[in-house]
């Protein structure tokens, strides 16, 4: 019988999970908000934003993306990632080893990025393992922390969300050296040695970004992304932030997005109680007293900031496409239990941390599925729904006189998520709230109307830029909004289309 490997049981089981939480988005057509574009958009516009590493992975995956290629690679970079934090870590039961993994590849970032984002979700994956590889060869190797900041850099160069995966990583590391008994010295060596890395990835990535926007003429975006990072106008702004920073990981926690949002709440606050107990245990029969005990205190009162330290970088600027970090906090409710399995032989509190939390873990992974389940049924009704009117849209255009498909100009007036066709339909009203998920229409903004019609239906349209369509708003305004009959109606030589 074949022995599989700690690592390729890890790969299996994201695999299997992340098939049957996401198998339905990749493998069905719902092209949706910003992946609706079919080809990888504007790539040097992600340069704008600090994402230079982008336009290389594009032009090497291809800019057509396809979701089934696109899922496979996002699973295969995130079971990789998986394996470094287990290793790392040295987690060694199966059952939780699963669960995690689990936990890890069915959540609500990976769904909703799917969901709307699907083009970047696999650059997403591996800005997670970049993430992930830092921390591992820092911790590792003993000139690992010269290696790590590259990973760091590359980390961000894909998305600079998940540097703060990186910074919770970092902090596990050194609750970890503690629990080994380490002498004082060497866990402050293996602080500041993670401290060190982290940082100097962030001055590496910021050296490395000015020379590409230097190369490619381009400015930083100042209304999003790293435009106005970490600039304050004052200490109490800067303190405020820092207090919406743990406010903002509370409420997640609290309230999270799920199916069953309030049991997910109890099973949060049940694997943060049990967690503390464990530790709690750890300190008093390894004897951490002492400068390792003030150690493990402040790592565990800055936890909350560093799983979420790029809401305090970006001045609040986060959504849920950005919150992975906080799933980690499972990673370490598992690395506390196994520990406490391997180590502690008192027969009680075994078959407590034994059943419950894989059972808690268990249900949070179902509920996940669910939701995930939801929100591309969603998504799905959402792209059918989409066809069949934008369908409709095509008959009124070419049902005017002169009107020529591809020559003619059209002009959209208002927006079809609020003409009166927008439903927001019975039973999925609750979904709204995530992010990606607002809309009632695969399309969401001006430009996804001409990209839905000519790469999907793969009809020719001349559509006006956006400021141009704005022109018409007033002369259109005697015009009855879609689907009213005369909602489209040729004026001057331009097809006008008031949608409402």
């Amino acid at each position: 019988m074949v022995k599989f490997s700690r690592e390729r049981l890890i790969l299996a089981w994201t695999f299997l999970f992340g098939l049957l939480t996401h198998g339905y988005c990749y493998f069905n057509l719902s092209y949706s908000h910003d992946s609706v574009m079919v080809r990888q958009g504007d790539v040097l516009m992600q340069i704008t934003v600090g994402r230079f590493l982008h336009l290389p992975y594009v032009r090497f995956r291809g800019d057509l993306y396809n979701p089934a290629l696109v899922g496979a690679l996002s699973l295969l970079f995130l079971g990789l990632a998986v394996c470094l934090m287990v290793r790392l870590l040295d987690i060694k039961n199966k059952v939780l080893t699963v669960l995690v993994t689990g936990i890890l590849t069915a959540n609500v970032t990976v769904t909703l990025t799917n969901a709307s984002y699907i083009q970047d979700v696999d650059m997403y994956m591996l800005s997670l393992l970049l993430a992930t590889a830092g921390v591992y060869v820092c911790a590792r190797f003993r000139y690992g922390c010269f290696l790590a900041p590259v990973f760091f850099c590359l980390s961000l160069g894909f998305y600079q969300a998940y540097f703060q995966a990186a910074v919770f990583l970092a902090m596990i590391c050194v609750v970890k050296r503690i629990l080994d008994q380490a002498e004082t010295r060497e866990i402050l060596k293996t602080g500041l040695r993670l401290v060190g890395s982290l940082l100097l990835g962030l001055i590496l990535y910021s050296v490395v970004l000015q020379i590409v926007l230097k190369i490619t003429h381009l400015t930083l975006l100042s209304t999003y992304g790293m435009g106005g990072a970490a600039k304050y106008d004052s200490l109490a702004e800067m303190l405020l932030y820092l207090f919406r920073t743990y406010k903002f990981v509370l409420s997640y926690f609290l309230r999270p997005i799920a199916h069953l949002g309030g049991i997910t709440a109890v099973l949060n606050v049940g694997i943060l109680t049990l967690s503390l107990a464990l530790l709690g245990l750890f300190v008093r029969q390894k004897h951490i007293y002492g400068w390792n005990l003030f150690f493990l205190a402040a790592v565990l009162c800055l936890m909350p900031f560093g799983i979420n330290v790029v809401y305090f970088i970006s001045h609040g600027e986060e959504h849920h496409l950005m919150i992975y970090a906080f799933f980690l906090a499972y990673l370490f409710a598992v690395f506390l239990a196994d520990r406490f399995l391997e180590e502690h032989p008192l027969p009680r509190l075994r078959r407590i941390v034994e059943f419950a939390l894989p059972c808690a873990l268990a249900f949070l992974l179902f509920d996940n599925v669910v939701y995930a389940s939801q929100v591309y049924l969603k998504k799905d009704l959402e792209y059918q729904t989409t066809v069949f009117t934008m369908t409709r849209i095509v008959d009124r255009l070419e049902q005017l006189e002169g009107y020529v498909p591809g020559e003619t100009p059209v002009a959209i007036v208002g927006q079809l998520e609020d003409s009166a066709v927008s439903l927001v339909r019975p039973g999925l009203g609750d979904l709204s709230g995530a992010t990606g998920l607002w809309k009632n229409f695969s399309v969401t903004y001006y430009e996804t109307y001409a990209t839905f019609l000519q790469r999907i239906l793969g009809y020719p349209v001349n559509i006006l830029p956006q400021q141009e369509s704005a022109g018409w708003a007033e002369r259109a305004s005697g015009l009855p909004a879609f689907p009213a009959p005369g909602s489209c109606a040729m004026l001057d030589g331009t097809a006008v289309l008031k949608l409402s």
